[in-house]
């Protein structure tokens, strides 16, 4: 079993609970930048956060 966003809370859980990091602040960021662009006509910013997604293996993997 593995969670989707590593909360501090998965590593609580008994068994510790296997994740998958992304960088959802910047993420939401990006979002909210390229809507603001797009309802006030600006261009679209052109690149958002790294892709990267890491699995932070605990005792469920």
């Amino acid at each position: 079993m593995i969670g989707h966003d590593d909360t501090p809370l998965a590593s609580l859980f008994v068994p510790a609970l296997s994740s998958v990091r992304i960088d959802s602040a910047g993420l939401g960021r990006y979002m909210a930048e390229t809507a603001l662009a797009a309802m006030i006509d600006l261009p679209t910013p052109l690149a958002g956060p790294a892709g990267e997604a890491v699995v932070i293996q605990r005792a469920t993997s």
